[in-house]
């Protein structure tokens, strides 16, 4: 039932886009969407070791920048394992991860949670650019990331991002 909600969901956001297209294939025809948990309100799909990740940092960010997820909470519903990495800003929002980010330590999984929850943040009348728009993200999960001990090295290489201008990349390519 909640899969078919989520579908629902990203046809009538998206119409027939290409991305709408590429995940609902993905999901139908795939299995990566064996496992689906909750986590007060958020819904999480995706295989065991994505879900779990997910569900650890959903954990993180709530004892720790509470802030932080009290935006997710409150405006996420679903965060969808994914070919891609992005966000949709429907209502309520869905966040899509790639299948690489179950990989990671659980405190930069969190960060990059708190940089989509920037841009829920951001969405309501935003008029900046999306270049100002990532580099604000990124400066805000930069801090979160050494409010949650992670080593400078990789918050070093978070701020590299900016130079690879991925925000133009499209959502079903990004598969970091």
């Amino acid at each position: 039932m909640l899969l078919k909600c989520f579908l629902q969901k990203i046809t009538t956001f998206l119409g027939r886009t290409r991305f709408a297209t590429h995940v609902s294939a993905s999901v139908v025809s795939s299995a990566i969407w064996r496992s689906v948990r909750s986590f007060d309100h958020v819904t999480i799909f995706g295989n065991h070791l994505f879900v779990g990740a997910c569900l650890n940092a959903l954990r993180v960010l709530k004892e720790e920048v509470p802030e932080t997820f009290q935006i997710i909470n409150a405006r996420v519903e679903f965060i969808a394992q994914s070919p891609g990495s992005g966000i949709l800003h429907s209502r309520p929002v869905l966040i899509f991860l790639s299948t690489k980010m179950a990989s990671l330590p659980t405190s930069e999984l969190a960060g990059i949670l708190a940089h989509e929850a920037c841009h829920i943040s951001l969405e309501e009348g935003s008029l900046l650019s999306k270049e100002v728009e990532e580099r604000r993200c990124i400066e805000y999960q930069c801090k979160i990331l050494k409010e949650l001990g992670v080593d400078q090295q990789v918050i070093a290489e978070v701020q590299e991002a900016i130079k690879t201008e991925y925000w133009k990349i499209p959502i079903f390519k990004r598969n970091w």
